[in-house]
Formats: C-alpha cells, sequence, structure tokens
C-alpha cells in the first residue's frame, strides 16, 4: 500500500458511519434516540427514536455514491418494508406501547469510501404499513 493511500471502509464500518449521522441529524431535529439496532428473529430497526408522542422506526440506507444503481431510498423495498413494520410491532409489544403513534423514517447518508460523509438526508414517513 503507498504510504498516501487512505484505507477504505469496509461495508460494516461504512453502516456504523451512516448509523452515528444519522442519529446526529435526528437529534438536530429535535428527535430523542432510544435505541440502536434493535433485533429480532423477524429482522433489524436501524435506530428507534421519540418525536414527541410518535415513536420513529428510522432505516439507515449509507451509500458511497449517488450514481449507484438505485437511491438509497428506492432501496427499502416491499419485502424490508414488511420486516420493518413486523420488527416494529415486536419492539412495541416488547416495550409495551402497542397504542402509540408510530412512523417510519429513511435516513440516506453519502460518503466516500474513506469516510467523509457528503450529505445526509432524512425522509420521514418514508413508508407507511399496509401499503
Amino acid at each position: 500500500m503507498w504510504p498516501f493511500a487512505r484505507r477504505l471502509l469496509t461495508r460494516r464500518e461504512l453502516g456504523a458511519l451512516g448509523e452515528r449521522h444519522a442519529a446526529r441529524a435526528l437529534r438536530a431535529k429535535g428527535l430523542r434516540v432510544l435505541e440502536a439496532n434493535f433485533r429480532t428473529k423477524v429482522g433489524e430497526i436501524d435506530l428507534i427514536a421519540r418525536d414527541g408522542a410518535t415513536i420513529v422506526f428510522v432505516e439507515v440506507r449509507t451509500r458511497t455514491s449517488e450514481g449507484t444503481y438505485r437511491s438509497p431510498l428506492e432501496s427499502v423495498d416491499a419485502e424490508k418494508q414488511r420486516n420493518i413494520i413486523a420488527t416494529a410491532r415486536r419492539y412495541r409489544t416488547a416495550r409495551r406501547l402497542p397504542e402509540s403513534p408510530g412512523r417510519y423514517d429513511v435516513v440516506e447518508v453519502i460518503a466516500t469510501p474513506e469516510g467523509k460523509v457528503l450529505a445526509v438526508r432524512h425522509i420521514e414517513g418514508a413508508f407507511i404499513e399496509g401499503l
């Protein structure tokens, strides 16, 4: 490796970077981040936050360039949405919050392969249950 070459982030490191920046962006908008990486057998929710009385389930998508085949938002397909919704139901049951209003957001993070974040975009209500 050349002495001036930068190390590229692994996929896992890139994802963790995106989640940190997404959490920071949510906090800057006044949301309170409650949990990160909530996992069940059905799936995982990257971030869970509270926006007033609303529980917000956030999928974070980090990409290394905007010129990819699909945008980060488009990559949250119907199957991924179903998994997030099922996992959110389990979260509400586990935390005894079945009647709390909920919302499903996506945070897109664009970064260089070396880890410099170029853009963060928070899409509120990116998808809804029942579609």
